[in-house]
């Protein structure tokens, strides 16, 4: 393993292509999580959060229609009835 900077606390500080180059090998299935997180010796959590962020930027933004359909179907009902439908939609 390659030697990280460390913070003045004593944590390391990955550079910012380092953590996308090691999710692409879980996701690659080259190794797991856990095999991953011994090899630098992380806390398996720590890879997972690098996940998440990871599948987040990649992720295409919301459109606000998305979210008023998502909200509708939580409500269960299209009309005026469910508060947050009808303040999102225009709705009286």
């Amino acid at each position: 393993m390659e030697a990280h900077r460390r913070k003045a606390d004593g944590r390391r500080v990955f550079p910012p292509q380092f953590k996308p180059e090691q999710v692409a090998r879980v996701d690659r299935q080259e190794l797991t999580v856990a095999e991953l997180a011994r090899e630098l010796a992380v806390a398996p959590q720590l890879i997972r959060q690098w996940q998440r962020l990871s599948a987040a930027r990649g992720a295409p933004p919301r459109s606000r229609r998305t979210r008023t359909w998502s909200r509708r179907a939580r409500c269960g009902r299209r009309s005026s009835g469910c508060a947050s439908w009808s303040v999102r939609s225009g709705r009286r």
